[in-house]
């Protein structure tokens, strides 16, 4: 008789933690609900913050993504990914100003983050930084010889300063490794084409 007890004893408490299971596993459909949750049952939480900031990101809420973020540094100062990520958007919004605060702020925290030199590159050429922006895209590939976008990237530069044939080598080297770059690339030879027509 006891064992049965225990039996059903057992098969109960299976079938609750089963329920608890099933109405859990509703808050992890996808990754915004996920993080949500995380957010909603946790205090506070960087890594939620920037891992919904991401998903934020990737559908096209760049504003929303920016709070997270900007909630993810302010729990954690020293969240270098979260700067990087924040300065990304920054920039797209053409605030570059606080985004090459982030990206400088990231590289004090991780001097060896590639991503960040890229990305620092990509705003400093734009505001026609190019000597300090070649610097930062030879430290990203120093650090990554295989990164396709800083190779593409430090392409665009040393094609604008002239240097052809190296600016060639770069956009072979991030093919070869990004075949699907093949439609930026010749984006990129098209407006080379077209600033050396205009000179």
């Amino acid at each position: 008789m006891e064992k049965r007890i225990a039996a059903v004893a057992a098969t109960l408490v299976l079938a609750g933690l089963a329920v608890c299971a099933w109405r859990q596993t509703a808050h992890w459909r996808t990754s915004e609900t996920l993080w949500r949750r995380a957010l909603e049952s946790t205090g506070p939480n960087p890594i939620a913050e920037y891992n919904f900031g991401v998903v934020l990101a990737a559908s096209g809420r760049a504003s929303e993504a920016v709070e997270h973020y900007r909630n993810a540094v302010a729990i954690r100062p020293d969240y270098a990914e979260a700067h990087n990520n924040l300065g990304v958007l920054l920039a797209d919004r053409g605030e570059t100003a606080e985004a090459l605060e982030r990206y400088e702020t990231a590289l004090r925290l991780r001097p060896d983050y590639a991503e960040v030199h890229n990305n620092l590159g990509i705003v400093l050429a734009e505001r026609g930084e190019i000597d300090l922006a070649i610097k930062h895209y030879q430290t990203a590939l120093r650090l990554r010889p295989d990164y396709p976008d800083a190779h593409s990237n430090y392409g665009i530069v040393l094609a604008d300063r002239g240097r052809i044939e190296e600016a060639i080598g770069h956009y072979r080297a991030a093919l070869a490794v990004k075949p699907e770059m093949t439609r930026v690339m010749f984006e990129a030879f098209v407006e080379m084409m077209d600033y050396w027509e205009r000179r």
